[in-house]
């Protein structure tokens, strides 16, 4: 009787020990990324634009590059009422999770997943093998996995591509890109805009016009130029925004810019221009930045030195249509210097 009740006990211990086992709710986490492992000179990727000031003077920017984290499928299609998972450093808790599709041929499973986080949706959709990534409301969860720099000119054969409303438009060359960007520089954004990385060169680039990601707060006050400080004033008499444009007398609804053949000089020590040849890859970026950027206000405290660097806008018969300044990363008019931003 002893050794059957010895028994007995030992098979209650170990209920005791798998039992709360088998009730705990499930962790999930994406797959750990290593960015030391990752070769950011090649490989699609997705994309955000920075450092978009240092295009009119040094002919650079830097692209920030994303991945999509992803879940272990078996995990997902597992997810149950009282599991949590985590998202952008935040965890969220399961109230259920539905099976849906495909409604298609085209379509494919995925998994819709309420949770009392505070966004109105949560969709775990297929990408690559056996994994899955995670759409919140309308964007695609990412992570940051490293920064190149790039240089200008942009490749011969770069192509921009725009979605728009889910429609393709025909692909797009460098200078049409880089004239894009004086608009819409902000919203190129891992969320709605990928890349193919091509021996450290930007080889392509697809936009689609939303989504935009997350809300974030509202932009800090402009900040100092890199080569020091600055007092200004705001142009509060003339309006906001004052085009650049503007500034050098062209009507804001003028657009004979956009036309125009652009040509790029150097101020010598002399005060002389010296033909500077970046316009055979930046005229498009010229174009936008006279016809799109805006004036913020008066510099009333400039740096002491600085280069000058001054684009001359032609229309077919040669006649100029205006002359563009810029010094130290302002716009030089008649009457000063201005601070302004894309």
């Amino acid at each position: 009787m002893k050794r059957y009740l010895l028994k007995i006990w030992a098979l209650m211990a170990v209920f005791l020990l798998l039992g709360p086992g088998c009730a705990l709710a499930a962790d999930v986490r994406p797959i750990d990324i290593d960015p030391a492992n990752m070769d950011l000179n090649n490989g699609k990727y997705y994309l955000k634009l920075k450092d978009l000031d240092h295009i009119a003077e040094d002919g650079w920017f830097t692209a920030a590059l994303y991945v999509h984290p992803l879940y272990p499928a078996e995990q997902i299609q597992a997810l149950a009422s009282g599991d949590t998972f985590w998202a952008d450093g935040m965890k969220y808790t399961v109230e259920y999770s539905d099976l849906c599709g495909p409604e298609g041929p085209e379509d494919f499973t995925y998994y819709e997943v309420s949770s009392s986080g505070p966004a109105t949706g949560y969709t775990f959709v297929p990408e690559g093998t056996d994994t899955y990534s995670l759409i919140i409301d309308d964007w695609h969860t990412v992570e940051f996995v490293g920064e190149v720099r790039i240089t200008l000119p942009l490749p011969e054969d770069f192509s921009y591509t725009e979605y728009e409303d889910g429609v393709e438009n025909l692909p797009k060359g460098a200078q049409e890109f880089l004239y894009n960007i004086t608009s819409w520089g902000d919203e190129f954004l891992p969320y709605n805009t990928s890349c193919t990385m091509k021996d450290g060169k930007l080889s392509s680039i697809y936009r689609y016009s939303y989504p935009l990601g997350p809300e974030e707060d509202e932009p800090a006050d402009p900040q100092p130029a890199p080569n020091g400080g600055y007092a200004w004033e705001e142009l509060e008499d003339n309006g906001w925004p004052v085009m650049i444009q503007n500034l050098y007398g062209l009507a804001e609804d003028d657009y004979t810019l956009r036309d125009a053949t652009v040509a790029c000089f150097r101020k010598d020590a002399e005060g002389n221009l010296v033909s500077d040849g970046r316009e055979q890859y930046m005229a498009g970026y010229y174009r936008g930045l006279a016809m799109n950027g805006c004036v913020l206000g008066k510099v009333t405290d400039p740096p002491a030195v600085g280069e000058s660097l001054v684009c001359v806008f032609l229309d077919q018969g040669g006649k100029e249509l205006m002359r563009m300044e810029l010094w130290n990363g302002y716009v030089v008019a008649p009457d000063g210097l201005y601070l302004y931003c894309l």
